[in-house]
Order: C-alpha cells, then structure tokens, then sequence
C-alpha cells in the first residue's frame, strides 16, 4: 500500500510545471504544505506502529490520532485556500455573467415593445425539445434571440413515459454558463484566462487533497469516523 503523498510526489511537478511563471511559486508552497502534511502523518504513523509499549489497542487509537491530524490540516487547507479559490471563481464569474446580461430599454414603450418580441421567441421556441433549444441558443448570433433563451422563466419538459411533465430550466444552465463566457471571453478576454487559472489552481489543489486524503484512510479506515482534534488554545 502507497504511503500518504506518493500520488502528489509523483505529480506535483507537473501539476507546477503546467501552470504559467507566475502562479509557480505558490502552487509550490501550497502543494507542499500538502506533502508536509502527508510526510507527518507517514512518520508518526511509521513511529506509532513500532512502539512496543503500545498495547494492539492503544496503537490503533494512537494511529487513529495521527490521522485525524493529518486531515485536519487537509481540512484546513479545504477550507482557506481552496475555499477562497472557490470564491474568487463565483465573484470573476459572476462579474463576467453580469457584463454578458441582457438590459433592457429603458423606455417604457420600446421596453413593452421588446418583452413582446422576446415572448414570441421563447413562445415558438417552447414546441422544441430541450436539446433543440439549446441548439438553438448556441448557434444564434442574434442579440434578441438570446436575450429571450436567457431571461426565459422555467417551462414545461417533455411528456415523460407516464404522461407527467415538470418544470425545468429553459435551457440547460451550465450550458448557458459556458456559451455566455465564451462570448465574454471575446470581449474580456483578460479577465476570463484569470478565471481559468483560478479554477485549475482549485482543481489541483482539490486533487492533491483527495489524494493525500485517501492514501491516509487506506493507511488508517478508523480515522474517517473521527471529528478533527480541538485545538486548545490558552487565553
């Protein structure tokens, strides 16, 4: 069985080496805090596992002890840098969504006179199936027609085996996500490769965790039922 870290010693150069100049030198201090948490955990378990005055019992809690170590600091890791990470992405993503909007006219007769168009779209739009709605939508260059797919309300799907329907997104959103960025990066294109490097540092990040994290339960299974140690603190 693998000690914990093997899977990130082995990548974690390329996952570096992938990455532009500028981001390297972080993605190597955090990568190695991830390591440093594994070779920790290797160490007192090796440690642990050797000590004689240990009764079978007492090594199994003592081994479950180190674990839980090691994935609270995994856990830390979670929930500060891959979590801001995270964040960063929604806020780039949802400035970009934002400039990508439709506005509508401000003046009350040409804003009547645009929201009966649009509802004539989506009203023939409505006898297609999903799929070819969104067909519709990514093949489209005209301002209005996407106007109408992207501020569409929910509409009825298609009759399921049973004859029942339900309510579904107009199109698919993750869909509508990816095509809405796609025209933003043509615009903005700056800020989107930003928000690419940031969504490739939280997979990395992610994946050297779950890693790491895996390698330790395999060691050591009792540790996933066990909450993180308290750290105390004097006041």
């Amino acid at each position: 069985m693998p000690k914990a870290g093997t899977t990130l010693k082995l990548a974690a150069q390329g996952y570096v080496d992938s990455h532009p100049e500028h981001l390297r030198k972080g993605m190597t201090e955090t990568l190695s805090q991830v390591f440093a948490a594994a070779e920790a955990f290797n160490a007192e378990f090796d440690s642990t596992s050797a000590d004689k005055n240990l009764s079978p019992q007492g090594r199994q809690a003592g081994l479950t002890r180190v674990a839980a170590s090691a994935l609270a600091t995994l856990n830390a890791v979670e929930t500060t840098t891959i979590k801001n990470l995270t964040d960063r992405a929604t806020s780039i993503e949802q400035t970009l969504l934002g400039k990508a909007s439709f506005v509508p006219p401000k003046d009350p007769t040409e804003r009547i006179s645009h929201e009966m168009r649009m509802q004539e779209i989506r009203s023939q739009l409505r006898e297609l199936p999903a799929s070819e709605r969104l067909s519709v939508y990514l093949t489209s260059s005209d301002p209005l027609t996407l106007a109408a797919i992207e501020t569409a309300p929910m509409t009825l799907s298609e009759k399921r085996p049973d004859g029942s329907r339900r309510l579904e997104a107009f199109i698919d959103p993750e869909q509508r996500t990816a095509a809405v960025l796609a025209r933003a990066e043509r615009d903005d294109p700056t800020t989107v490769a930003t928000l690419r490097e940031v969504q490739s540092l939280r997979q990395v990040y992610s994946i050297a965790v779950n890693s790491v994290r895996r390698e330790i339960l395999n060691e050591v299974p009792s540790a996933a039922s066990r909450p993180d140690p308290t750290i105390l603190t004097r006041g």
